[in-house]
């Protein structure tokens, strides 16, 4: 049971981890095609060129990209914050999965007591009922972001 409610809240961390790094990549890109914009103006009002500018730009949002990548999987997640957002989202709950997931940190397998397998049991309930807490980071908002992603991705290419 205890695996099964691990599991769930890793599917909510996933997607919480990918909208925060589509966001991130958003503005990565619009703050590259902003620089971008920036050369094209500086070169039509002074005359200025380097044929190095748009290359390097470009090899700059790359590595800004790869390193937002590679941040954001190894950041560790944090389940409390996780729990606290499934709990916002499900008021419901009050408290039952932030009580839950103590109880999941703090376990003593020789330490087993009834209270903590009611409290891992509810919260394993309340998830199955509710549809995998798919509410606490919404589809549509995950997609959303990543549609503006690849739109800033679209503009800097443009």
């Amino acid at each position: 049971m205890k695996d099964f409610l691990i599991a769930r809240l890793r599917r909510v961390i996933r997607r919480h981890q990918w909208l925060r790094l589509s966001r991130e990549l958003a503005v990565c890109w619009v703050a590259a095609a902003a620089a971008g914009l920036g050369l094209i103006w500086l070169q039509q009002q002074t005359g200025w060129s380097s044929p190095f500018s748009f290359p390097l730009l470009a090899a700059l949002t790359g590595c800004a990209a790869i390193t937002l990548t590679i941040r954001n999987a190894r950041r560790r997640p944090d389940v409390r914050t996780i729990a606290l957002t499934v709990e916002q989202a499900y008021p419901e709950l009050r408290g039952l999965l932030l009580t839950a997931v103590q109880q999941i940190e703090t376990d003593d397998e020789a330490e087993g007591s009834y209270l903590r397998y009611r409290v891992v049991q509810q919260a394993v309930e309340h998830c199955q009922e509710t549809g995998n807490w798919r509410g606490a980071v919404p589809s549509l908002r995950v997609r959303g972001v990543m549609a503006a992603q690849f739109a800033a991705l679209a503009l800097l290419m443009g």
